[in-house]
């Protein structure tokens, strides 16, 4: 496959999980003396018998030559991307173990950190109360040669609010879902004390509180998700910051100032009318998106240049540039009501106008490759073009010379014609 979702293991749990594999192969006669766990053995063929242990430290020898063979060890800045291409020029039956061996590593520490409450996979999810691919799309930017897939430009119109009806089921379900069934203090809608947007409505908003760890100090500041109706979860708070700004309100209260947001905001900013810029997304509920999916990975330096960059502080006290390549992924309605998910590139802020560059940039890589070699076999006599350093250096006749009574513009001396 070419599209993003079969490489989902160049995360920071692959890359620590690469860091664990790495470690075991760097202290070989350490690691032979210790059995291997269960989820290890069963990747890698080894069964619990008394030879367990004579075929792991035959495993560990074999697998740390090939790796070392591969130039794996001493890399500086081993990424998961760099390790797997190095993998391949391993014999296949090695590759395949050593693989094995990884992403059992890798299944691990993700199970252990779903388990925790702490696993992000890096993986950006595009949410809303409704996602659409908008008419027009998906179109296709380009189609790789070798494979035969598209690279597909998506276009969709998402509407990130929040209805009264849902944020009140939302309300409804986490009070049952309490252990006393019933809300937490602090927990419900509230309204601005005295802020008004330009459109002037009200800054309405609902607060959930956060699951407490089992892992929480007894001094524990429990934490609020901030939803609005024009954003939906748009944040995270504390009570006491909340209510600097906020009044409490009860469901019945938050219906009007909560639905008058949630329609005045469906096209169009919170600014309202003295907002002059026509293209104003801020507070706006529909948004639109676009993501660049497919064979990704074939176009990935192209796309890679066309996409927003933000500057770092290095370990040396400097700066450098860094790509922000954004992976997401959404599950979408089709034109004719159909369920799609999509993985890709999402592009931010002036997506539209970045694709097409993208589009033209592909063109124009492809123009040049299709170009023929039109190189001359014979170079012109610089002699007779006025710029040779010495008459008859050039393949071709040399054009008669002319009188000249002056000093050679070429050596500085003087000649008689």
């Amino acid at each position: 496959q070419e599209n993003l979702s079969a490489f989902d293991v160049d995360t920071e749990y692959g890359q620590a999980a690469l860091t664990d594999l790495i470690e075991v192969f760097e202290n070989p006669i350490h690691n032979a003396s210790i059995v291997p766990p269960g989820h290890i053995r069963r990747a890698i063929g080894l069964r619990a018998t008394h030879e367990l242990q004579q075929k792991w430290s035959e495993y560990i020898d074999e697998a740390e030559e090939a790796m070392a063979s591969a130039g794996i060890f001493g890399m500086e800045n081993l990424s998961v991307r760099r390790f797997l291409n190095r993998l391949l020029g391993m014999p296949v039956r090695m590759q395949n173990t050593i693989f094995q061996h990884y992403t059992a590593i890798l299944d691990e520490n993700v199970k252990a950190a779903k388990a925790a409450g702490r696993y992000d996979d890096g993986v950006v999810d595009i949410r809303g109360e409704s996602v659409s691919v908008k008419s027009g799309s998906p179109r296709t930017i380009s189609t790789d040669r070798q494979s035969g897939v598209p690279l597909s430009h998506y276009a969709l119109g998402v509407d990130r609010g929040l209805s009264f009806e849902r944020a009140s089921e939302m309300l409804r379900a986490k009070a049952e879902g309490n252990e006393a069934g019933a809300l937490l203090e602090g927990e419900g809608f509230y309204i601005s004390r005295n802020f008004k947007f330009g459109n002037g409505c009200k800054g309405v908003t609902l607060l959930l509180r956060e699951r407490v760890s089992v892992f929480a100090a007894s001094n524990w500041i429990p934490t609020f998700k901030i939803y609005r109706p024009n954003q939906g979860l748009c944040g995270r708070t504390f009570l006491r910051e909340h209510l600097n700004s906020n009044l409490p309100l009860s469901s019945n209260g938050a219906r009007g100032p909560w639905t008058r947001l949630h329609d005045a905001t469906r096209d169009k900013c919170t600014h309202g009318h003295k907002c002059r810029d026509l293209q104003c997304f801020v507070g706006k509920r529909m948004q639109t998106e676009h993501l660049v999916c497919g064979a990704v990975l074939p176009f990935w330096s192209t796309i890679q240049q066309r996409v927003l960059s933000k500057t770092v502080r290095t370990s040396g006290g400097g700066f450098q540039l860094v790509q922000q390549m954004r992976v997401v992924r959404v599950r979408c309605q089709r034109a004719d009501g159909t369920e799609t998910r999509l993985v890709g590139i999402h592009m931010t802020h002036g997506g539209a106008a970045r694709v097409q560059a993208i589009e033209m940039d592909i063109r124009g890589a492809d123009d040049a490759d299709g170009k023929p070699d039109l190189k001359p076999d014979l170079k012109p006599d610089l002699h007779s073009l006025g710029r040779g350093k010495q008459a008859g250096k050039g393949k071709g006749p040399a054009a008669p010379r002319q009188p000249s009574h002056g000093r050679c513009q070429e050596c500085g001396a003087a000649h008689d014609g």
